[in-house]
């Protein structure tokens, strides 16, 4: 995933997002996790997109439509 993030922490929980979907966890669970780590929506867009590599518009409606961000 690439760098960019203002903070490590930010990179940190990007990293275990990615973990988090190579080992079978769903969009929902990674979503719990990156809001409950102080992500921010559109941050969090953006990880589910890096690590999925599916479009930012089809994250954003995942993130969006998500019960985490409800």
């Amino acid at each position: 995933m690439e760098s960019g993030w203002k903070f490590p922490e930010q990179q940190a929980l990007a990293q275990q997002a990615e973990a988090m979907l190579q080992i079978g966890d769903d969009h929902e669970s990674v979503l719990r996790f990156l809001r409950n780590g102080g992500l921010s929506k559109i941050d969090s867009m953006r990880v589910l997109s890096q690590a999925t590599g599916i479009p930012l518009l089809k994250a954003r409606d995942i993130v969006q439509s998500s019960q985490a961000w409800r």
